[in-house]
């Protein structure tokens, strides 16, 4: 695992430059119910060129937000966008630029989309 960690920031207690005990208290917390409890609008993106977030687990925020307050979350998927907001093709692209890429505006464009929808 030496030429992994390496690679992300890591050494004896520090995992891409986080000390491990975040990790830790990350993964105890039940974070769907922690979006259940979400009453406001929620905007889901996912860029389908982020190779760290798993596009599976964005479906499961907007479900657990609309499942306590219907209609509140919205899921989107991007094309040619990173895990930074960055412009990539794929996802090898991305793990290759490590979040250097230019910020894509659809991000913006969306956003600004989606909270005109709102109102």
């Amino acid at each position: 695992f030496k030429a992994f960690l390496s690679n992300r920031q890591a050494d004896a207690t520090h995992f891409h430059s986080v000390h491990y005990t975040f990790w830790h208290q990350l993964d105890d917390i039940d974070k769907l119910e922690a979006w259940a409890n979400v009453s406001a609008p929620v905007l889901v993106l996912y860029g389908k060129a982020d190779y760290a977030a798993s596009q599976e687990d964005h479906p499961l925020i907007r479900d657990a937000v609309n499942e306590s307050h219907a209609g509140n979350a919205t899921y989107i998927e991007l094309d040619g966008i990173g895990h930074g907001f960055e412009t990539a093709a794929s996802q090898l692209e991305t793990q290759q630029n490590r979040l250097s890429g230019e910020f894509n505006p659809v991000i913006i464009d969306t956003t600004v989309e989606w909270m005109r929808e709102l109102s």
